[in-house]
């Protein structure tokens, strides 16, 4: 036996090597986190190996009290047999994503409790005492690998939400497990006794592991297995659904559909950050003034010219509200992850907008051009933009209506004449 450990050993130590460079040398550095990123490459497989010696260690010990009574073990195989059927059947039946692969893992599920039934008692205890042990280790690396990388990403090492509360009271579970059978003076009773400890224990894994589905929590979305989309993906499906739906409303300093781009940035970014509905509403009103300042300074011309104004002055709004985050919800030291720059940069960014809208409101001309806003609306009053606007839209409908009758010149020739119906849809016929 000795020289087959020898040999595990040396591959492990291979492995764990290979492992080492590609996780140093070969995987790319993350954009936003760094190298610091890189302990996922520890962090995320400890705790899968972790939750799979804890479940190894639920089936032996289900096995061990089942192997009591003469019946128990074929009563146990009839029941998961049960169970693994209707899992399959569930599977199978809702077309669940990767449907195959989990009908899989509920079959070998099954034959690995099958096997564990048939040894004898001695051998399934073992195997629970041994995959506890390495699971406490795995676990172990976890709760230190963590604050670790929260520390320089989220400004704290540690921080009581759902998932990380529940890996520690997993730990201690496990831990109280391990001290049972080491220090337990009821020598007949101690493997009965953790058996059952390590059931009951084991409700707490899938608690560990939907934590971040369940409630609210500071932990990143899951690496496999879904989750929450990441903020700038989230707001920028809702952003594109609040265009494809037509869910647009008009602000017109900016000429621009505000909400589009500001509430699906601001809800992406509030959630995270655990931002309240008031610090969101004051980011929306800051966006708001954000984007009527640059509008004021640009428009009409800007628009005019065929700028989508949304995509322009709604974007620098929505970049001012999403740093008013930043300055006024104090996100820095409470839940963020964000460094003392980032808030400066906030407010540098934010100061220089209240400059802008503080010259925007006093209406004068040579300040906004040294600010780098030398639109056409310096000086005018709201009457004479208003003004400006329409004759704007107006010389736009008038070309639009000429390049409708070339259309309909150029038809005609084609013997296609079109007709204005009463419903005000146009209908088309052959001479």
């Amino acid at each position: 036996m000795k020289p087959l450990f020898i040999l595990y050993a040396l591959f492990t130590l291979v492995l764990l090597s290979f492992g080492l460079h590609q996780a140093l040398d070969v995987a790319p550095t993350e954009q936003t986190m760094g190298d610091i990123q890189r302990i996922f490459y520890y962090h995320v497989p400890s705790a899968w190996v972790a939750f799979l010696c804890f479940f190894a260690n639920f089936l032996a010990s289900v096995a061990f009290l089942a192997n009591l009574k003469e019946s128990g073990p074929k009563s146990a195989r009839m029941i998961l047999l049960a169970l693994c059927g209707a899992a399959t059947a569930i599977l199978l039946a809702r077309h669940i994503p990767n449907a195959a692969a989990n009908v899989v893992t509920v079959w070998i599920v099954y034959l690995a409790f099958h096997f564990l039934t048939k040894l004898d008692t001695n051998q399934q205890d073992a195997i629970a005492v041994s995959t506890a042990e390495v699971g406490v280790v795995f676990c172990s690396i976890v709760l230190v690998t963590g604050p670790l990388w929260a520390k320089p990403v989220w400004g704290i090492w540690w921080t009581w939400d759902a998932r990380l509360t529940s890996t520690f009271i997993m730990w201690l579970i496990y831990v109280s497990y391990l001290l049972l059978r080491r220090f337990s003076t009821a020598d007949e009773q101690t493997p009965k006794l953790a058996a059952a400890l390590a059931i009951f224990g084991f409700v707490d894994v899938p608690i560990v592991y939907m934590s971040i589905r369940w409630w609210r929590t500071q932990h990143p979305s899951p690496v496999i297995g879904g989750g929450r989309a990441p903020a700038a993906i989230a707001a920028m499906v809702n952003g594109t659904a609040a265009h494809a739906l037509d869910y647009d409303d008009n602000f017109h300093p900016a000429i621009s559909h505000a909400s589009a781009v500001l509430v699906p940035a601001l809800l992406a970014a509030a959630w995270p950050m655990k931002i309240s509905g008031r610090a969101l509403v004051d980011a929306y009103v800051v966006g708001l003034e954000a984007q009527a300042a640059v509008g004021i300074g640009v428009n009409p011309s800007h628009y005019t010219a065929g700028w989508h104004s949304t995509s322009t002055c709604g974007a620098i709004g929505t970049a001012a509200a999403a740093f008013d985050f930043v300055r006024e919800a104090n996100i820095a030291m409470d839940s963020g992850g964000f460094g003392q720059e980032d808030v400066a940069a906030a407010q540098a960014f934010l100061a220089a907008f209240d400059q802008i809208f503080a010259v925007v409101q006093d209406n004068d001309a040579e300040k906004l051009q040294e600010l780098g806003f030398a639109g056409e609306t310096s000086g005018l009053s709201d009457a004479e933009i208003e003004a400006k606007v329409a004759e704007r839209q107006a010389a736009r409908q008038r070309r639009e209506f000429a390049k409708s009758d070339e259309i309909r010149k150029e038809l005609a020739e084609r013997g296609i004449i079109l007709e204005d119906s009463k419903d005000g849809s146009v209908r088309w016929k052959r001479k």
